[in-house]
């Protein structure tokens, strides 16, 4: 079964995890089970094998993470969301599950429990990429721009090159009317969002603003290139000339 499973060859491996479990129902080889039958895509079974894996021993932590991500895989959110909060009533220390609850709250709309399970998982390790992006993103649908910029700022000033957060530290920059620091940031994000028309059409539109038309002009002739068949981008164009 392990070297199946070594091999991602899931379905293939669950016959054998059966013949292990009908001799002894060992917690790592139900759990193998169990995570054979996500990766299969077979996740009632998966959660029936972590059933019996925590009635066994209900502190084997990961069986809470992958609990969760079966149920969400079938939709089913608001137990996914339990079976996390089981996790953490077992174990407070671990910042997967603290990511995992965060999103499957925010999917729920529950916005502030949401908020207050990334920050944990932020407070258990600050440089937690994942984690920062999610509440980062939050905050910035949300346009809840000095709460971005105090966290972003925490993430920003540990060193480490954190190119995905600009775009959306630009646009808070932007909307609180900070822009000079928006320019700053649109800048350092712009070698990473080349290509990408969202990001483009944005800085583009803070450039037409400020009044940097030639810049502008350059970033609009970049959207016509990406997206030739869009009509916006020459219609912009026909504007500025």
């Amino acid at each position: 079964a392990e070297v199946y499973s070594a091999g991602a060859a899931y379905e293939e491996a669950l016959p054998y995890y059966e013949r292990a479990l009908e001799d002894e129902a060992q917690p790592d080889v139900l759990f193998g089970a169990a995570f054979a039958a996500f990766q299969a895509k077979q996740y009632e079974l998966s959660v029936k094998r972590l059933d019996d894996l925590l009635a066994a021993d209900p502190d084997y932590f990961s069986a809470y993470l992958l609990k969760a991500q079966c149920f969400n895989m079938m939709e089913d959110y608001k137990r996914a969301y339990d079976a996390i909060k089981e996790g953490l009533a077992r174990d407070e220390f671990d910042k997967e599950l603290y990511l995992f609850a965060g999103k499957l709250a925010l999917k729920l709309g529950k916005g502030e429990e949401g908020v207050e399970m990334l920050r944990q998982a932020i407070a258990l390790d600050p440089e937690y990429m994942e984690a920062l992006y999610a509440l980062i993103s939050y905050f910035h649908a949300e346009e809840r721009d000095e709460e971005l910029l105090e966290l972003a700022s925490m993430a920003v000033e540990s060193g480490n090159d954190w190119h995905a957060l600009y775009p959306m530290i630009a646009k808070a920059y932007d909307r609180t009317e900070q822009f000079g620091k928006a320019l700053e940031y649109y800048d350092k994000a712009y070698p990473a969002f080349s290509d990408d028309p969202e990001f483009l059409e944005s800085f583009a539109l803070f450039l037409v603003e400020e009044g940097k038309r030639d810049r502008a002009l350059e970033i609009i002739k970049q959207l016509q290139a990406l997206e030739p068949e869009n009509p916006q981008w020459f219609d912009w164009l026909q504007s500025f000339e």
